[in-house]
Parts: structure tokens; sequence; C-alpha cells
């Protein structure tokens, strides 16, 4: 070998190496502030006329919520009077947007091209009712782009946002305006960044010391009564852990009614209603242990 291939070869592996990444998770545990129900599918809260699900499992947190109508009246949300609030911080549900929705004939070819970037691996979990769904995390891949040449012809329909949300007797909606609790880590000196399996430490908080409290006020009126009934919601972390990729998706064979379908499907961990979790990499450039 040559002495400039020799060089150009150790300059490539230093060059793929230092671009090498590994995946971790900070799990972030969660406590309500009022009594709510924890079945393994959803923490629900219930008053007097209805009952709100949550399921906070996802990538940054899933602050969406079902509210089911157990009464015999109809349920007006007043989204004018609803907010995300988060360490202090108010966010409006309502926020006079318009929608628009475009159906129309698309005329032409496509054209493709190899490119580096994201791709999705499925992994199964439980949403917001408790069922079972699929949610994808990304992974570095190498993948197929397909870039449409086309012309359109369209029409498009317009409308606004409602302020009053109607939930009919004995139905649900389900209400999702946010993407996401957080997708700040918490970092102390008590939390390994990277752990290895020996390391792997949790760090707990007091309702008073916790790093991340958020919560959902509510207001809703029924259809004999303009006066709004409140619900607050409020939540805090009580504990984060950092965990390997390893320790957090497991790979199982998928069972329906006693039978196993013969192929392996992935799922999560200790994935319950009150959790959450933030994906991070490590790269080569990641020294610090904390």
């Amino acid at each position: 070998m040559s002495k400039k291939n020799l060089i150009f070869n150790l300059t490539a592996i230093l060059l793929f190496s230092s671009c090498s990444v590994t995946n971790y998770y900070q799990v972030f545990k969660t406590q309500s502030k009022e009594k709510m129900l924890n079945d393994g599918k959803s923490l629900v809260y219930s008053d007097a006329n209805c009952t709100i699900f949550y399921n906070f499992w996802s990538d940054g947190g899933n602050i969406e919520f079902a509210i089911q109508n157990n009464s015999e009246k109809n349920i007006y949300l007043n989204k004018k009077e609803c907010f995300f609030v988060c360490n202090g911080y108010a966010y409006d549900y309502f926020q006079n947007r318009t929608y628009t929705t475009t159906k129309g004939l698309q005329v032409g070819g496509s054209a493709s091209k190899t490119a580096s970037g994201a791709a999705e691996i499925s992994i199964s979990g439980a949403n917001v009712y408790g069922y079972d769904q699929t949610n994808s995390i990304a992974a570095a891949k190498t993948y197929a782009v397909t870039a449409g040449v086309a012309s359109n012809i369209s029409n498009s329909v317009s409308w606004k946002e409602p302020k009053i949300i109607c939930i009919p007797p004995k139905t649900t909606k389900v209400i999702s305006e946010f993407e996401k609790i957080t997708s700040t880590l918490i970092r102390n000196c008590d939390l390994v960044r990277y752990p290895a399996n020996k390391q792997v430490k949790s760090s707990n908080f007091s309702e008073t010391e916790s790093p991340l409290v958020f919560c959902n006020k509510l207001a809703y009126y029924l259809d004999d009564s303009k006066d709004l009934i409140r619900i607050n919601n409020e939540f805090y972390v009580s504990g984060v852990i950092n965990l390997t990729e390893k320790e957090m998706i497991e790979s199982k064979d998928e069972v329906f009614c006693g039978e196993k379908s013969g192929y392996k499907k992935l799922y999560w961990k200790g994935a319950t209603p009150d959790k959450f979790y933030v994906r991070y990499t490590k790269s080569s450039y990641d020294i610090l242990k904390h």
C-alpha cells in the first residue's frame, strides 16, 4: 500500500469514528398533584361530569388528552379559558388559527435519488386511550428519495379554529394542541450522562424541588348553564434516569389471542402512562461525564 493511500485510509477511519453516535434515553417519572388513577394504560381524572385520560409516554412527553362526557348533557370545552402551563409559562389552547384543506389532481412524473438522513424504526406502545399503537424513532440510514415533478389542479376549503368544542353525551374527543412537554435534558452531578450498566442511577425530586412542573388548566360548561367548571390537572417530575438503548427497547414475539405471529416486534421496556423520555446521542466529541 502506498504512503498516500495509507494516509487516506487512516483519515477516513478517523473521520467515520469521530462521527459515530450512540443512543441514550433520559426517562422522566411524573407525579400528579391531585388524586388520579393509573390503570397501566392511562392516568385517569374524573369529576361529576367527565373523565380525562393522559398517557405521556413519547419522546418529549405527549400532553394530548382524551375527554369523555359521562353526563346526559352536552359538554362545551371553552378553549379561550384553557391553557397548558409549563414551569410557570402559560400557552393558549385557542390561537385563532385558520385551517385549510386542499383537494386536487396531480399530473406528472417523478425522479429518484439516494440521500443520507433519518429513517424511522417502529416501536409498539400505548396511546392516550390505552390501546396499542406503533410509534417511530429516528435512526441514521441511507435511503431513496422520490421527488415529484408534477402539475396541480386543486381547490381549497378554509375554516376558522373553533373557540368552543362540544362533546356530546356519552362520547369522547381527543384534544391535541402541543407537540411535547419538553425536549431539554435534566443534568446534575448525580446523573451520569452516558452511563454503563453499573453506572445507572436515578435522580429524585420532591414536589417543591422538581425542575419541571406542568399542568392543563381546562374550563367547560354544560348545555343548561354558562357557569364555567374549571379543572387543574397538575403534574411534576419526581425522578429521572439515563438509560442505554439496550435498556429501553426489547425484541419480542408478537402474540395475538395466544398465537405467535412468527416474527419479532420491538417494544418499549417499562413504558407507563406517567413516564416519558427524551432521546439523545453521544458522539466521540462528548467528554463530559455528567
